[in-house]
């Protein structure tokens, strides 16, 4: 990992009885194409005529899910139907953007599209890899990506936001997605990231109720700009338990702090 990358989480692996996962969550509404040179086909199969192509980051109406799958590169998920301008079609699934979200990420005027992909991908009965993809693009040309192991089952991403810090000094112009997972103790995490130079790169994460085998953490951050802060810096609580062992909602919490620096350029661990 990037040593100017700070990744926090606790590890929450989700193995299911399948051999192959499809992705998540059941796609609704508008979506771009996480591919490039898609092809739309007149029926649910790889045996359907080809009615168009299109590029990677066109918007497509996602019409409805299809009872019919298809298994990829161990990666399974069902065929939509999809309509774009006048044409109605089927694309399988795993060439479609679960979220995305539109932007001038690097403040150079132009207009970005950021999309995200979440993969649950079986190797066998007994191993999993959970991965996310991110993809930054450009007038429909892929930019930069980064592939990034989850650990557990994301369930939804409930908001992504472009933040322009001038709390800091040089300001620094980020962006946040914000999502829920499942496990033995529940929780939600958000990401922060930085799209700059045409680099797509990941400064840290903010967990909240992440855990397993009853041992739960949370966390509380701090900014300059807030009661506590201090310039140019984030400040991280933690407290964490062992759950299970809770007598009438008293838990024996262990706690740890720690502080990232803004130097400019990057966060870095004080």
């Amino acid at each position: 990992m990037n040593k100017n990358i700070l990744f926090f989480f606790l590890v929450l692996l989700h193995l299911g009885n399948s051999l192959l996962a499809q992705t998540t969550p059941l796609k609704k509404g508008t979506h771009p194409l996480f591919a490039d040179q898609v092809r739309i086909r007149n029926m649910p199969s790889l045996k359907g005529k080809v009615v168009t192509t299109l590029p990677m980051g066109t918007l497509v109406e996602v019409l409805e899910q299809t009872t019919v799958s298809l298994a990829l590169d161990s990666v399974e998920e069902y065929w939509y139907k999809v309509r774009s301008g006048k044409t109605e079609g089927y694309i399988w699934g795993g060439l479609i953007a679960d979220y995305y979200m539109e932007g001038d990420f690097d403040s150079n005027g132009t207009k970005e599209t950021f999309m995200i992909l979440n993969v649950t991908q079986y190797m066998n009965a007994n191993e999993a890899d959970n991965y996310w993809k991110f993809r930054m693009i450009r007038n429909g040309k892929l930019i930069h990506e980064l592939k990034e192991n989850t650990y557990y089952d994301i369930q939804q991403v409930w908001d992504m936001e472009i933040l322009n810090w001038t709390q800091f000094s040089p300001s620094l112009r980020l962006f946040s997605v914000s999502y829920e997972f499942n496990g033995e103790v529940g929780g939600s995490e958000i990401k922060y990231l930085c799209f700059r130079n045409d680099i797509l790169q990941e400064y840290f994460t903010y967990t909240s109720g992440a855990g397993e085998g009853g041992y739960a953490c949370y966390q509380a951050m701090i900014f300059p700009n807030e009661e506590k802060g201090e310039n140019n810096k984030i400040l991280f609580e933690e407290k964490c338990a062992q759950v299970s062992d809770c007598e009438d909602t008293l838990c024996d919490w262990s706690y740890n702090n720690w502080t990232l620096i803004w130097d400019g350029k990057n966060f870095v661990a004080e």
